[in-house]
């Protein structure tokens, strides 16, 4: 029977994978170590498929050897420093998807080169891809890691982490039918929600040394058999002075209670904790991934994906009904005799039904929204490496790219459009907010968020006067879409002649200039001066003032604010590293 050696004198069954395992300890304890030494077992043994999420970019150790001279695991990093392919943040179904087909290990790192990602849009990226993985996983082995797991369920969810925390609920209590086995990773216990911590049947307990974090397992605790109530006092007796890397395993389902100190990595300890004076090491030989098939694989993926998404479906079935509606109508000869055959026909009713259940599949599948732009930047990254591998026969440390993928899948504005003639569509009179709106859409052809639209026309985004005229436009069809509004042939018909966006350079500056407030118009002087470079988040607010001549302080909410509002604009890039948008001051004299 297959085990996993953790130590010299300390091996499990492989069955001891089949159940919920929870690693707690303080920082540089060893948490990440002994996970990735049980990583190392199961892909050895070829047990079944690992998956690691990794907010902390530090599993990708895996794919060289502990001295960094050979090759590790061929496991697929997806995102951050050392990313065999990128990862955005709204590409978490569509991973899910080619785990499913693929059934390949790889490494999820919520991160794009040394630029965290926003939490909330980890925990978007988290909750797509797991909640997808429940849904399509039918049974077939899968080990998920989940490193800092508090992040995905917290214990104080905000509003945008409560989906989050639904999604690792039912991979904790019922993923056991569809074949997910989570290993659920925190140094704080106490703030790792207690309906998935309780879920815990193999608990790793390093050294954690906080009286909060100790309580956190008091539940626990309360639901073992009596047999068992002396190992915990044992447990709580020890537990603050465990040195590194040596643990209590504890299954009670297996009758499991050991304190093993864990065995040396096979592979790169990329987690280590950095040490006064020296400079971080790197392995010299990483094991390859082929990137041809890879970006094979992940096209058909793509094409799948493409194929079942309801807004194309929706999109479909308006280009069906103009088709209609151009057709002539049919001709009865005279000389001919009139015969009456009853044909089944789709009528105008049952096309608007049809209509009305893909609105309903759109807003069921909302995750799939901005596909396409998603996985573009995937391909892209892909090509540009494959050519580098066929020119020199190695991979080179990709350059940072113009615009960040993180903003890849909303798109800069086009501001080459000219004005259009009006054609009128009837009676219909546009008030002031409803004209404003279509405007907008006019100067974006590809689309715009309702936050950015609420921004760009000046409203509130959940106040009536901006709610009222959204929903009566869609209403008369001149705008469409949920995650991306866009104008529809109808909306430009009526809009009639309408204002183009400045070329870019000076006049593009200039037109945002009149219309952003104070704030903005700062922060905006102060990047535009610096361009090419980037500016830390702390430089540009010492350099912009107050309306009162004062400077911004960066963790004010007035900076915080603008500064939100920008990026929503597409007007900068970046988040500890910021800089205005290429798109709008390319042409600039410099």
């Amino acid at each position: 029977m297959k085990q996993l050696h953790l130590s010299k004198d300390f091996s499990l069954p492989r069955e001891a994978l089949l159940h919920v395992w929870s690693i707690l300890a303080v920082r540089g304890a060893g948490k990440t170590y002994t996970a990735s030494v049980l990583v190392e077992e199961i892909l050895d043994h070829k047990m079944m498929p690992v998956i690691v999420i990794d907010p902390m970019d530090v599993w990708w150790g895996l794919k060289a050897s502990a001295d960094g001279k050979r090759e590790g695991y061929p496991i697929i990093v997806m995102g951050g420093t050392h990313a065999d392919v990128p990862l955005q943040p709204t590409g978490g179904a569509l991973v899910a998807d080619f785990f499913i087909e693929h059934r390949q290990s790889f490494i999820l790192v919520p991160a794009h080169g040394r630029d965290r990602w926003a939490r909330k849009e980890a925990v978007r990226f988290v909750a797509d891809f797991g909640a997808r993985l429940y849904q399509r996983n039918a049974g077939q082995l899968v080990f998920l890691v989940v490193d800092e797991a508090d992040i995905f369920a917290n214990q104080r969810p905000g509003d945008d982490e409560l989906r989050c925390l639904g999604v690792m609920e039912d991979i904790t209590k019922r993923g056991r039918t569809p074949g997910i086995f989570p290993l659920l990773i925190t140094q704080r216990s106490s703030n790792l929600n207690k309906n998935v911590l309780d879920e815990t049947e193999m608990l790793v307990a390093l050294r954690t040394m906080s009286p909060r974090d100790q309580d956190a397992l008091k539940s626990w605790f309360q639901h073992l058999p009596r047999a068992q109530q002396e190992r915990k006092e044992t447990l709580l007796d020890t537990w603050a002075k465990l040195p590194n890397g040596t643990a209590w395993f504890w299954c009670p389902p297996m009758d499991v209670f050991q304190q093993v100190h864990v065995r040396e990595r096979q592979t790169f300890n990329s987690s280590a904790t950095p040490k006064f004076g020296e400079k971080p090491k790197e392995p010299k030989v990483l094991a390859p991934v082929d990137l041809e098939i890879l970006k094979e694989r992940m096209a058909a993926t793509i094409e799948r994906a493409k194929q079942t998404d309801p807004k194309a479906l929706q999109q479909e079935v308006v280009r069906l009904r103009a088709e209609l509606a151009r057709k002539p109508a049919a001709v009865t000869l005279p000389t001919l005799r009139e015969r009456r055959v009853e044909v089944p026909v789709l009528k105008d009713g049952h096309l608007q039904r049809f209509e009305r259940a893909v609105g309903v599949w759109v807003k069921g599948v909302g995750h799939l929204e901005g596909i396409t732009t998603t996985v573009g930047g995937m391909v892209r990254e892909l090509q540009v490496t494959l050519a580098k591998v066929r020119a020199n026969g190695a991979v080179a440390p990709a350059s940072p790219p113009a615009r960040s993928p993180i903003h890849a899948a909303v798109p800069a504005p086009h501001p080459v459009l000219a004005s259009r003639p009006a054609h009128p569509t009837g009676d219909v009179k546009l008030g002031l907010a409803q004209r404003k709106i279509l405007t907008v859409l006019a100067q974006y052809p590809e689309g715009r968020t309702v936050t950015q639209l609420a921004l760009l026309t000046g409203y509130a985004v959940g106040g009536g006067a901006f709610r009222n005229p959204m929903s009566a436009l869609r209403t008369l069809q001149y705008i469409a879409g949920s995650g991306q509004i866009r104008l529809t042939p109808q909306g430009e018909a009526a809009l009639g002649n309408w204002e183009p966006l400045p070329e870019p350079g000076s006049a593009l500056l200039d037109y945002w200039m009149r219309r952003l407030g104070h704030a903005e118009r700062e922060i905006l002087r102060v990047l535009a001066d610096a361009y090419p470079q980037s500016l830390s988040v702390q430089d540009v607010a010492s350099q912009t003032q107050s309306s009162k001549g004062e400077a911004y302080e960066p963790e004010g909410g007035a900076f915080r604010n603008s500064m939100s509002r920008l990026r929503t604009l597409e007007l900068v890039e970046g988040r500890g590293e910021v800089r205005i948008s290429n798109i709008l001051i390319e042409r600039v004299p410099a």
